[in-house]
């Protein structure tokens, strides 16, 4: 899969949480493609698409165990919001998409910052909200609704994958 993605695990199940997903992409300004239904595109042409799993798609449950433990409670599906070409300009969509999935889905947000991370990262998302660490040198987390809205509005903001 080329491009970028963010991943936002939920305590729902996926039934309950696709039409959120798809209400997301509406909320961006997003038209469905006609044939494909996961198939998004907006107003500049890019292609946007998601896709809903279980947890452990990507994730083993080692990887998942510190989240759910931290949010007290079992995830049921992780949701990909993806766009399919390598362009800056609709990233902020994307980190848009992923935070209102994590609002509306009761979600969290795994966000992959690889090195180095901008400064004081962790501590934005820990006086914002609730973060757990995926890894020990502070590059990868799993952040709730209130870290990913401080991460959106941070001048440093990016999404890789």
């Amino acid at each position: 899969m080329g491009g970028t993605a963010l991943c936002v695990f939920s305590p729902l199940p996926a039934a309950l949480v696709e039409p959120l997903v798809e209400a997301a992409f509406r909320a961006e300004g997003l038209v469905r493609h006609a044939d494909r239904t996961r198939d998004w595109y907006d107003a500049a042409g890019r292609p946007y698409a998601y896709y809903l799993e279980a947890t452990d798609f990507e994730f083993g449950p080692e990887e998942t165990a510190p989240l759910e433990s931290a949010a007290g409670v079992e995830m049921a599906c992780q949701v990909q919001v993806h766009i399919g070409v390598s362009d800056p300009a609709g990233r902020p969509a994307l980190g848009r998409m992923a935070h209102r999935l994590a609002v509306e889905a009761d979600g969290w947000v795994y966000i992959d910052l690889h090195d180095p991370p901008p400064a004081g990262i962790r501590e934005l998302f820990e006086r914002a909200g609730r973060c757990v660490a995926a890894a020990d040198d502070d590059t990868v987390f799993f952040v709730d609704a209130a870290a990913m809205a401080a991460w959106l509005a941070h001048p440093e903001f990016y999404v890789i994958k």
